[in-house]
Parts: C-alpha cells; sequence; structure tokens
C-alpha cells in the first residue's frame, strides 16, 4: 500500500505481533552481554522484571492516550503542555525514536559484517539495508504490521530451534541459585534490559491512533509484551545454560556465539545463516516501525499535525540521514558498544518511561482540550 492512502489502520492482532516482533531482537543482540557483566546468572531474572515495569508504561500510554482518541502523542502534547514545551517534546521523541532505529540498523550490520559478509565494505551492506527500511517506511504503518506477522512467525521458529538445538547442551545449575548478585543488582540490570524494550513499546504512542479496536487495544499492546517478553527470556536462560554466565559476559555479541556453538544432530551445524534468516525479519519490522515513528513525529512537531501519511519526501530524507548517522556513529564497534552499554540507559530511560508518566500525571490534574478547542486558541 503506497502513501496515497490519506489514513492507515492497523488489526489488533497486527498491532500485538509487531510489538511481539519488536521487544526482542536487539535485547538478545548486545543486552545478553551486557547484562550477564553487570548480574552474571541472574539477568533473566531482571529480564522478567523490565517486562513487569514495562506493563505499567503500556498501561500509562494506554490510559493517556485514550482521552485524546485520535492523537498521537506529539499532537495530545499541545494540549497538555502548551506549544513551545510540545514543540521541544517532539524533537526529543523525533531523537529517541531515530537513535533507536539506528540502534536497531546498526545491530543488524554488525551481524552481517562480522559473521556472514566480513569482505564486504561495512557503508555498502549499509545503505542495502537502509533502502529496504526506508521503502517500508514509504509504504506505512499498515505494510509494516503486516510483516510483522511474517516476523512474529520466524521469530517462534527461531526460538524453537534455539532450544531444540541447545537441549544436549542445557544445564539448569548454571542458572542456580536464583539472586546470586543481590536484588539490587537484578534491578540493575533490569533497566538495562528496559532501555532496550522501552523505545520500542513508545511506538505505540505513535500507532494507538491507527489501532482498528480502540477498546481492545490495551489487551493487545500487554499480549504483545508478554510474548516477546518470554521469546528473550528464555533466550537469555538458554544462553546461561549452554555457556553459563562468566562465558556470556565476554562475549560482543553472545546471540550468534550461541548459535555458532549449537548444533542439530550431527549433520546440521554451523546454521547461523539460516538463524539470521529468520532474525532479519524482527530486526527489520523493528527497524522500520521506528524509522516511520521518527519521521511521523518529525512531520507533526514542524506543524503537520493530524497527518497521518508521509510526504513522499521523507523516507528519502529519512534515509540519507540513518546512513550518515550509522556510518559515524557504528562503523567502530567498540566505540558504538560503550554507547549502547555506558550511555544509552541514561538517554532510553528518562524519554521512554519518564515522558509518558509525566504527561499522564499532566493529564490529571488538567482538562484535556479537544481539537476543535486547540484550533479556536490558535486562531486567537
Amino acid at each position: 500500500m503506497s502513501q496515497t492512502k490519506e489514513n492507515f489502520y492497523i488489526g489488533n492482532t497486527q498491532l500485538w505481533t509487531l510489538l511481539a516482533s519488536t521487544i526482542w531482537p536487539t535485547i538478545i543482540g548486545y543486552g545478553g552481554g551486557i547484562m550477564a557483566r553487570e548480574v552474571s546468572r541472574d539477568m533473566w531474572l531482571g529480564g522478567i522484571l523490565a517486562i513487569l515495569t514495562t506493563f505499567v508504561l503500556i498501561f500509562v500510554l494506554v490510559y493517556t492516550g485514550k482521552k485524546f482518541p485520535g492523537q498521537t502523542i506529539v499532537e495530545y502534547s499541545h494540549g497538555l503542555v502548551g506549544k513551545i514545551p510540545a514543540k521541544v517534546l517532539g524533537l526529543v521523541l523525533v531523537a529517541h525514536f531515530l537513535l533507536g532505529a539506528l540502534q536497531s540498523i546498526a545491530i543488524y550490520v554488525h551481524h552481517i559484517n562480522d559473521f556472514l559478509l566480513t569482505e564486504t565494505p561495512f557503508i555498502v551492506i549499509t545503505v542495502v539495508y537502509v533502502i529496504v527500511v526506508c521503502y517500508l517506511v514509504w509504504h506505512g504503518p499498515e505494510v509494516i504490521a503486516r510483516i510483522g506477522v511474517i516476523a512474529f512467525i520466524m521469530a517462534s521458529v527461531f526460538s524453537v530451534f534455539v532450544f531444540v538445538a541447545s537441549l544436549q547442551e542445557i544445564n539448569l545449575y548454571r542458572v542456580l541459585p536464583l539472586f546470586d548478585n543481590g536484588f539490587p543488582a537484578v534491578v540493575k540490570a533490569s533497566l538495562t534490559a528496559d532501555s532496550f524494550i522501552g523505545y520500542n513499546v513508545m511506538a505505540l504512542s505513535m500507532l494507538l491512533p491507527l489501532a482498528a479496536n480502540q477498546k481492545k487495544v490495551g489487551r493487545s499492546a500487554a499480549l504483545g509484551l508478554f510474548i516477546g517478553g518470554i521469546i528473550f527470556v528464555c533466550y537469555l536462560v538458554v544462553e546461561l545454560m549452554v555457556m553459563g554466565p562468566h562465558v556470556t559476559a565476554q562475549m560482543r555479541v553472545a546471540c550468534m556465539d550461541l548459535v555458532r556453538s549449537i548444533q542439530i544432530t550431527t549433520y546440521l551445524h554451523r546454521f547461523e545463516s539460516f538463524m539470521l534468516a529468520l532474525w532479519y525479519w524482527s530486526m527489520l519490522v523493528q527497524a522500520g516501525i521506528l524509522a516511520y515513528c521518527a519521521a511521523l513525529a518529525a512531520q507533526q512537531t514542524l506543524g503537520m499535525s493530524g497527518i497521518k501519511k508521509l510526504s513522499n519526501a521523507a523516507p528519502i530524507a529519512l534515509g540519507i540521514l540513518l546512513i550518515s548517522l550509522t556510518y559515524l556513529t557504528a562503523r567502530n564497534r567498540v566505540v558504538f558498544l560503550n554507547f549502547i552499554e555506558h550511555g544509552w540507559k541514561e538517554i532510553s530511560l528518562p524519554v521512554a518511561y519518564g515522558l509518558p508518566l509525566l504527561l499522564a500525571l499532566i493529564s490529571l490534574v488538567r482538562k484535556p482540550q479537544t481539537n476543535q478547542q486547540q484550533q479556536k486558541k490558535g486562531r486567537r
């Protein structure tokens, strides 16, 4: 579907599969190693705690969004905090979604460049992949949501293969005893997991007006979080039971080292290319929907609120920006990993969890303004 259509609609099944397929892929990419370095064998407990706190985020987003039917978080923020603060908030959200898309693109390009196409220049893989992402952005959220259904199926197949191939290597004692490093360390690891989950769930604040069944949108979002959370927590557990916490903590990309170390029988081994093909769909959907949210938030911040489609120039500008940022920030793996491990949490958590909570609190004390009231106020 092209961008000639004025309004998009996402089915509630598509909505929960979209969330489920975007929550897990980046956290197993770099998050597993980071969490293992923070909390060792208890990293999966940090993942569970992160899921519980993200349920609160979904409740806040749906609660506030339903007070402003048909509006994204960028649009209804004007009625809550005023024009100028809303512009600042909009720019912050644009940067946040853009960084999320950048992170997703960079992690996938690293996997392809470091493990499969090692002789291919980094910039070539980046350009090709970003073109595909921007092509999805041009087609809009309906198409991305449909691919999300495929991504969810591929994620399920991915998880089954990893579990079956790991059965002969699993050692339950590698995840015991529980809370070996204490509860505060688990909380710290959960914040790391939140930093990987939050920006994906924040996409709900831009997609909420597009849900076909508004009454069930909260249930659909919670289901997507629950299933996506099960996928990545199970993967963290398998990493621990196969490689152990100390080996996992030494890995830059623990998920690929796990996949490369397992095999199915004596005939099917070194099947990381096949696993990457399954993982690719979720990464593509994640990068596509976050890039779309960034572009839509930018248009609405610039005064084009109410428009649910993007201009034809938006994907082109977005592609040039993403290629440039990915090349500048992610070409050096060490610098990129240091940013993800030591800087991203401080950026992601205040935006993904702090801003929605702030707007929800303001909506409790201020009477929401309708679109007509905001337009009349603007004419004055």
